[in-house]
């Protein structure tokens, strides 16, 4: 992932590309894998519905399980609905996506549904159900949140500290955050690295799981050298080690990148100047 779905006329469809790169991001895979399609009722609406062989075993079983490091590469099969009935998936990894791991359950609306597929991907059923629940309490904050789960994919836009999730495991790839200071500006913090404790967490059936995230930050300088070249720059972390981009926003505008000095053992000033955006 990720992908495109070709326009298949008939029951089977081959030839998706998978689209990757390796660690060091110098060329691209493209990996065929097969995917069946078809169509559920929901109470009144007929969704299309897609099934991916996500780890090319042939089978459409393998259930996403948290925490991958490839978010790319997560070694389980896809499911895709088309929930605005709008003739295609709409994909994107840090908002709401119609293109999924493949779970337990999917949720539509403000309902659950069981998502039930034979091995071979002839079949799928998805059937109402009331899951088990468990809290996740991340304070009063006003967020967007991206998680993938063995239980239900969620985005989420809350100012409640008491999220309801299904019981499960989650891994959290998206945060935005959004704190008023004392003069009412509004500052964004975005997070979609490395997403500190939120990477790997359960929610429980009936008890609270809790984190502290965002600010009093932590301040990391970073260097990086390129042949005769070395980048500086800086990363924030939150209370829950997870990363910020540097290039935050207030009232809607990203600030000005902050100004370097470099100085000698001495203490006298080697070199002066403001950090760019890369």
């Amino acid at each position: 992932m990720p992908l495109e779905f070709e326009q298949a006329k008939g029951k089977f469809a081959k030839r998706i590309c998978i689209i990757s790169r390796n660690k060091e991001m110098r060329y691209i895979n493209l990996c065929p894998a097969d995917y069946r399609k078809g169509k559920v009722l929901l109470g009144d609406a007929l969704y299309d519905v897609r099934v991916l062989d996500g780890n090319f075993d042939e089978k459409y079983d393998k259930i996403f399980s948290p925490p991958v490091e490839n978010i790319w590469r997560p070694g389980c099969d896809s499911f895709a609905i088309d929930l605005n009935r709008n003739k295609k998936i709409d994909f994107n990894y840090y908002n709401q996506s119609e293109l999924m791991p493949l779970s337990r359950m999917v949720k539509v609306g403000d309902s659950y549904y069981k998502i039930n597929v034979t091995e071979n991907g002839e079949s799928i059923e998805l059937n109402k159900i009331k899951p088990d629940l468990g809290t996740l309490d991340l304070g009063n904050e006003k967020l967007k949140l991206k998680l993938w789960s063995d239980a239900a994919q969620q985005y989420i836009i809350s100012l409640d500290k008491n999220i309801k999730l299904p019981a499960g495991g989650y891994q959290a790839f998206f945060v935005e955050l959004s704190r008023k200071d004392s003069k009412n500006n509004i500052w964004d913090f975005t997070c979609y690295r490395d997403t500190g404790s939120l990477k790997d967490f359960k929610i429980t059936k009936d008890k609270t799981t809790s984190f502290k995230i965002g600010p009093p930050f932590k301040i990391e300088i970073t260097t990086r050298q390129i042949r005769d070249r070395i980048n500086i720059g800086f990363e924030l972390i939150g209370q829950a080690s997870e990363q910020y981009r540097p290039d935050f926003k207030r009232n809607g505008r990203r600030v000005s990148p902050p100004v370097v000095r470099i100085i000698d053992e001495q203490g006298g000033e080697v070199e002066a100047g403001r950090l760019k955006y890369g």
